[in-house]
């Protein structure tokens, strides 16, 4: 130990004190001078001593002694917060951070962090279970943390940032208090060369060393790194001031008298610490008494053995408790370290044979938390084998989480394939569900339907809103279609009704002299007939049927004599031109005329002939193609009259001709 190191170098330097001692002044009796010497000695003696029952005799290193420290105020700790609810933690955290001014309820309160960890965890994995259970894959729950969770974390996160101000403060304080220290080395260094070169009296020495040694006690602890050496350097200093004045029996009486009382309150706090519960406080303290026992100055021969006594006698019963302790805790390390090794062989036969399917994966991981919840209600073992025996059974933890992360990721990857295809048929069914191709559309979509059948089933989050996305771009085509036809019907009968009165318009139509005239007529019927719509299916044929037959008449009543009459009217309009006035150029423009019209005739006929050879075998399609057909004719009988309009024209042209020459 520490002390131990101090006084065997302390020991070293006895003999060279008192011989130093012996030779300050020749002019001192010889007497005086021994019993000086003598109680040196003594004193000297038991420093090297006082530590002479410590965690050795536990047979426990001064590591493992700490270690078990720490470990039992942290169970205590524990203990006091294992039962407590979220709520009920932050109070109790939000009390220490209110009160805690120098951070030392660290360990409490990191023992609450850990304690509302554990209630974190447990409402988590309640969560997952409960997604699951819904049908969601583990590897997509995402854990919401509450508004009191999110308090918490900012309230200890003020005080770890608090405790942190705290440790910079005593770091400084500890700094100082070094160097302060230093500084009464350094002055007990001039001290005693001055008491050495005889410039000041025993008196002047012995007030300015106790007003040192005063303000050595009163100064706080020192920067653990530094503590040893600047401690040493101040008991020598000291010895070289008492190697003066412990010479003059008067002053050594007082100096004496002073330092009994020192050790008598040193022995009463030492006292203190039998009954002390916290053991962990108790040595501690106790290391902190030695400390000073060993500062303190000596006493006279007669009182020096008594009062060591006295203190050594509390330090034993001190060190009995922790030895008692000791043994009690390394008995309850050995019964937890079996335990674990139990839990560990339970945890390796529970995963040998690892679940086929998401449940068996549930129930298998529902067994490893309950093999978990023992292994936390053992306690610590040994420190030696805790880690060990933690790592042995976290590794089996970790390969089973780790295989069942990748059986839940293949699922995801399913599940994301399934999810892409059926977003893909969401945005085919979006493309077409306004469309007005009723009956192409509604076969394409109840095959997009099929397919989505025929898809797998997506993550528990995704499943109900892409299959809303579906349901609904499909429920919009059918409900336009549905109204669609409603509309339709009823603007059907309003078209039936329509045409009902055209055809009745046709039957009563009365011809005129001027069929030109009434082949206009007849073309309004027909482009009246076109532009009312469509009639109720069943209705079609027949009305359509009707009013054919009714508009055929009139034309074919009309072609009858309109043939000669048209041939008439043409002669008397060539014989009008040819008579006017450059007779020959107006019957050759009449010609480019015609022959213009022709051409477009036969054009238009053409487009029409081809355009007939694209219509589909549907009712419909039966009914436009008659209607084409018809027009078809009616188109080549015009540019039949008007090819002989031309031949007319040409004949005419040739006669004047020969009849020039």
């Amino acid at each position: 130990m520490e002390e131990k190191s101090l006084n065997v170098e302390t020991m070293e330097n006895n003999e060279d004190k008192l011989n130093t001692a012996a030779g300050i002044n020749e002019g001192m009796h010889n007497n005086e001078q021994k019993e000086a010497n003598d109680d040196i000695s003594e004193q000297l003696k038991h420093e090297d001593s006082v530590d002479i029952v410590s965690a050795e005799e536990t047979n426990a290193t001064d590591n493992e002694v700490e270690a078990i420290l720490s470990e039992k105020e942290e169970e205590i700790s524990a203990q006091s917060y294992i039962n407590l609810s979220k709520p009920e933690l932050f109070e109790k955290l939000k009390q220490l951070a209110q009160t805690d001014e120098d951070g030392s309820s660290w360990q409490e309160i990191r023992t609450i962090k850990l304690a509302h960890s554990e209630l974190v965890k447990d409402d988590k994995n309640r969560k997952l279970q409960e997604f699951i259970a819904d049908g969601g894959a583990e590897g997509e729950f995402v854990y919401q943390e509450d508004d009191l969770d999110q308090a918490f974390k900012t309230l200890f996160t003020g005080f770890e940032y608090h405790r942190q101000e705290v440790k910079k403060k005593k770091d400084a304080e500890l700094l100082e208090n070094t160097n302060i220290k230093k500084g009464i080395v350094e002055n007990l260094k001039v001290l005693a060369e001055e008491a050495n070169n005889g410039g000041l009296q025993l008196k002047n020495i012995f007030d300015r060393l106790h007003e040192m040694q005063d303000k050595w006690r009163n100064t706080g602890s020192m920067v653990a790194s530094e503590h040893k050496l600047v401690s040493d350097a101040y008991r020598f200093a000291c010895d070289k001031v008492y190697e003066y004045i412990q010479i003059d029996k008067e002053f050594r009486e007082l100096n004496y008298k002073k330092n009994l009382e020192i050790k008598k309150e040193l022995c009463e706090k030492a006292e203190q610490l039998i009954i002390e519960p916290s053991i962990k406080k108790a040595i501690e303290s106790l290391k902190q008494l030695q400390e000073e026992w060993k500062e303190a100055g000596a006493v006279s021969k007669e009182n020096n053995e008594v009062i060591w006594e006295r203190f050594k006698k509390a330090s034993d019963q001190v060190y009995a408790r922790l030895k008692d302790y000791i043994e009690t805790i390394k008995a309850r390390h050995e019964e937890n370290k079996i335990g674990k090794l139990k839990l560990i062989e339970t945890l390796e036969k529970t995963t040998a044979t690892l679940p086929e399917n998401a449940s068996g994966w549930q129930k298998m991981t529902e067994e490893l938390e309950l093999i978990l919840a023992d292994w936390k209600k053992l306690g610590f073992a040994a420190k030696k084998d805790n880690e060990t025996l933690w790592n042995t059974f976290k590794s089996l933890r970790d390969k089973f989480f780790k295989a069942k992360e990748a059986y839940f990721e293949e699922i995801k990857k399913v599940h994301q394939e399934n999810y892409r295809l059926k977003n893909d048929l969401c945005m085919k069914v979006e493309e077409v569900k306004d469309s007005t191709d009723w009956k192409k559309t509604t076969d394409y979509i109840i095959t997009l339907q099929k397919e989505w059948k025929n898809i797998g089933p997506v993550n528990y989050k995704q499943s109900e809103k892409i299959w809303q996305r579906f349901r609904a771009a499909c429920d919009h085509f059918f409900e336009r279609k549905k109204l669609n036809f409603a509309e339709q019907d009823a603007v059907q009968a309003e078209n039936l009704k329509a045409k009902a009165e055209l055809i009745e318009r046709i039957e009563n139509y009365v011809k005129v002299e001027d069929n030109n005239i009434n082949f206009e007529n007849l073309k309004n019927f027909q482009n009246e007939w076109l532009n009312i719509g469509h009639v109720p299916i069943k209705e079609k044929e027949k009305i359509n049927s009707a009013y054919r037959k009714a508009i055929d008449k009139h034309f074919d009543d009309i072609r009858t004599t309109n043939s000669e009459k048209f041939k008439a009217q043409f002669i008397n309009k060539i014989n009008h031109i040819s008579n006017s006035p450059g007779g020959k150029s107006k019957v050759n423009e009449e010609m480019y005329q015609l022959q213009e019209k022709i051409r477009r005739k036969e054009h238009e006929a053409a487009l029409l002939d081809n355009n007939i050879g694209f219509f589909g075998n549907s009712k419909g399609a039966d009914t436009l193609l008659k209607e084409s057909k018809k027009k078809l004719e009616l188109l080549r009988n015009d540019i039949k009259n008007m090819k002989e309009q031309m031949k007319m024209l040409r004949d005419y042209s040739a006669a004047s001709s020969d009849e020039t020459k």
